[in-house]
């Protein structure tokens, strides 16, 4: 039986999906329901506060609103509450409205957005296929290398918003484009329906705005520019644009406006009080404020790049993306080049912020996955014999395949902070007292299987200002403790990078791990990237501990051990 083109088509599409699937939602419950990633934590808890209105006009009154987390004991909230409301409905749904069954449906919703990212990436590569002169290959090429893209593969094991923006941030695009080719004024409507779901899900979601302006009003050949009808006709459009994005916006997330009247676009006070602490805390005048110690001294451009390039993409991917812009920007379309020059200028943009964390990129993502796949596909055209460039696609394929296959095999293993639980209870005798870092996760976890031994645990506040009160604390708290455990690279990864803040705590760290103070590290769990030869014990691990913060600390932080050796 032959199929047509479209056929292999469908059929490829249905196995990148599922491929899409699999590593999205392997080892969903990564933490053992022990709630180890903050944000995750807090917007479960948030969830679970919530309550469904017994009616429409009360679900939009943000006053009133059971589904208002100012309602609901949270006073500090700066996230979008469409994929909250939509966790929520589904956990009811699903009677899995509890802490444990909140936080695993969120992940399960942050996965098939994501899928629906690569379907979005689809349809583009259709709509500029004959524009672009690309072939099938290419088409199906850009879904499938999004698909194993580690960072959207890590943000869909997290229910955080960072997927449903990105989902709802391309399904804009895609309608954009739409209407840059066809004119057709019902997807204008369709940008504006997504545009504001995507700010209904972050804030963030602005950024995108500039660009699908763009596409909206740049002129065709065909267009008379400048002329008073064709002005005329774009200011209709950006009046479409305005009220259905508004109109979606109070629907899909009434929380962000002070009231319940529709007519009344006012923000809500405490959410622009919110907005503003979230930027006093995330820029440099926030002082020893623990999570921003990490984003001191850090490289404009280079640490984003690298980051993104190593961890997020993949060495590999990143060369044939660039590739990819060089060539649109030198043989592209229009809109091609209007999509390049905005990523550039949003890369610019985000990697000279103060803290340019990797997932702040993740709009980005979808369409390095277009360039990546025609810089590849350019690549293999200049191989002539077919053999060759069989054997060079399949080599290149494998290399691509490498890193999110290393990277998801700590999805297949317990946690590092539920292994160290263990061999906590059964090394270290009941009753030790165990020192800590302030600003992290102290261990060990409450085990739901054994008889958890008990321990004093006592927090060493090293994050605060190397004054003599803080190593009063800190010497007091060692004086006592049994044993040192750093659950994450938290606080000395962040710190030690920092001497001119901390001139004792830094010497501290390296004395310590040294050994040169009266503890001695005893234990070194961790759960890393591995890549394993099938049938064999032979694995090879990658230490990813110099990468981002939160790229380990949340899914496979390292785990070390200290215990006090008698002065002899």
């Amino acid at each position: 039986m032959r199929f047509s083109s479209y056929q292999k088509r469908i059929i490829s599409m249905v196995l990148i999906v599922l491929l899409a699937f699999f590593l999205r939602t392997i080892g969903l419950n990564w933490d053992q329901n022990q709630h180890l990633h903050p944000d995750e934590r807090f917007l479960t808890m948030t969830t679970e506060k919530l309550e469904v209105p017994t009616s429409f006009g009360g679900y939009l009154n943000p006053i009133t609103s059971p589904m208002n987390p100012y309602n609901k004991e949270t006073s500090f909230f700066v996230y979008g509450m469409l994929p909250l409301t939509i966790v929520k409905l589904i956990a009811i749904h699903f009677s899995m409205n509890t802490y444990d069954g909140i936080a695993i449906i969120g992940r399960l919703v942050s996965a098939v957005f994501d899928v629906g990212v690569l379907l979005f990436i689809y349809r583009i590569m259709l709509l500029l296929k004959n524009r672009l002169k690309i072939n099938d290959t290419v088409v199906l090429l850009a879904p499938a290398i999004y698909a194993i893209l580690v960072l959207p593969i890590q943000l869909s094991h997290f229910y955080t918003v960072d997927n449903s923006l990105n989902f709802f941030s391309i399904g804009g695009l895609y309608f954009a484009l739409k209407y840059f080719i066809d004119r057709n004024i019902s997807n204008v409507v369709w940008v504006a329906i997504f545009f504001g779901l995507a700010l209904a899900s972050k804030i963030s979601a602005v950024y995108m705005l500039p660009l699908l302006l763009i596409l909206l009003v740049v002129p065709q050949k065909t267009d008379k520019f400048f002329t008073k009808k064709y002005i005329v006709s774009k200011i209709g459009l950006m009046f479409i644009v305005g009220v259905v994005s508004y109109s979606v916006l109070r629907i899909a997330d009434p929380h962000l406006f002070a009231s319940a009247s529709l007519f009344n676009p006012a923000v809500s006070p405490q959410f622009l009080t919110n907005i503003k602490g979230l930027s006093n805390f995330a820029s440099s005048s926030a002082g020893y404020f623990p999570p921003v110690i990490q984003w001191y001294g850090r490289t404009p451009l280079l640490f984003a790049f690298t980051n993104m390039a190593i961890f997020g993409i993949g060495i590999p991917l990143t060369i044939f993306a660039i590739l990819g812009m060089a060539l649109f920007l030198k043989k592209g379309t229009l809109e091609v080049r209007v999509i390049i020059l905005w990523s550039l200028l949003f890369f610019l943009f985000q990697s000279t912020r103060f803290s340019p964390s990797m997932r702040y990129f993740i709009i980005l993502y979808p369409l390095f996955a277009i360039f990546a796949a025609h810089g590849y596909s350019v690549f293999l055209q200049r191989f002539k014999s077919q053999r060759v460039k069989m054997t060079i696609a399949i080599v290149v394929m494998l290399l691509f395949l490498s890193w999110p296959m290393g990277f998801v095999s700590i999805y297949t293993k317990p946690h590092s902070r539920v292994q160290a639980s263990y061999w906590i209870n059964q090394n270290i005798p009941a009753g030790s007292t165990i020192a800590t870092e302030h600003w992290d996760d102290g261990l060990p976890l409450r085990l739901p299987d054994i008889e958890n031994n008990p321990y004093t645990l006592i927090s060493l506040p090293v994050f605060g200002e190397d004054i003599e009160q803080k190593w009063q604390e800190i010497n007091s708290a060692l004086k006592k403790s049994d044993y040192i455990i750093f659950s994450s690279n938290r606080g000395y990864g962040s710190i030690i990078r920092q001497p001119s803040m901390y001139p004792k705590m830094v010497p501290w760290y390296e004395d310590l791990f040294a050994g040169k103070l009266s503890y001695k590290k005893i234990a070194d769990i961790g759960s890393y990237p591995t890549w394993c030869i099938p049938s064999t014990t032979i694995c090879q691990q990658l230490n990813d501990q110099w990468s981002e913060e939160a790229f380990t600390v949340y899914d496979h932080p390292r785990v070390l051990i200290f215990k006090k050796i008698p002065n002899n």
